[in-house]
């Protein structure tokens, strides 16, 4: 029962976005998912370069941001 709480309002959620969007309409819910994945991609991503930057330790940026079973040995 919660499984179907959770996904009713992730896809409320993905219909409420689907109809705001105003600049450039989307035609189906699968473009707001990817819409959505793309938008945290470039936050993540931003925010790792800005902590390298602050930093200046790409290690901790590995470890921050790079799953340990990710990392090539």
């Amino acid at each position: 029962m919660v499984l179907f709480g959770a996904f009713s309002v992730a896809f409320l959620y993905a219909q409420l976005r689907c109809s705001q969007q105003r600049d450039d309409p989307f035609i189906s819910i699968a473009q707001v998912i990817e819409h959505h994945r793309q938008q945290q991609a470039q936050a993540v991503l931003m925010a790792a370069c800005e902590q390298a930057i602050t930093d200046g330790n790409t290690q901790g940026v590995v470890k921050r941001f790079i799953l340990p079973t990710r990392i090539a040995a």
